[in-house]
């Protein structure tokens, strides 16, 4: 299986760019995650992008814990194959979508992320 690229794939789950630059200056250890956390918590209440892809990165994690890979989740891990998985975000989906927590603003955002798997991060768009 070939490795994916880790910009590319918080990208495809629909940071802004600005975010994905920044942690692409970050290395992988304690500090570098540090300074990414303390970087988003930051940004994060300023940027719609990063707030819906939080969002649903919390919906994923609820969906690792659910299947009990949570540690799996943690260390990166695609807890896609699991054979639960589909069932499980399906659930998520539909509770969150009865709440009322999916708007218009939201449907729109998803509709742009989709279309980022046709390629890798462009890097620095401005």
């Amino acid at each position: 299986m070939p490795e994916r690229n880790w910009l590319d794939e918080m990208w495809y789950s629909g940071y802004c760019n600005d975010a994905v630059e920044f942690c692409s200056t970050t290395g992988f250890d304690d500090e570098g995650s540090q300074a990414r956390v303390t970087w988003m918590k930051k940004h994060v209440p300023d940027c719609q992008e990063c707030t819906f892809a939080n969002f649903f990165k919390a919906m994923e994690a609820d969906v690792a814990k659910e299947l009990g890979l949570f540690d799996v989740f943690l260390r990166g891990g695609d807890i896609s194959t699991h054979p639960g998985h589909r069932d499980a975000v399906h659930r998520r989906m539909m509770l969150t979508v009865e709440a009322g927590l999916i708007d218009p603003a939201i449907q729109e955002w998803l509709t742009r992320v989709v279309k980022r798997r046709e390629a890798p991060w462009p890097g620095r768009a401005n």
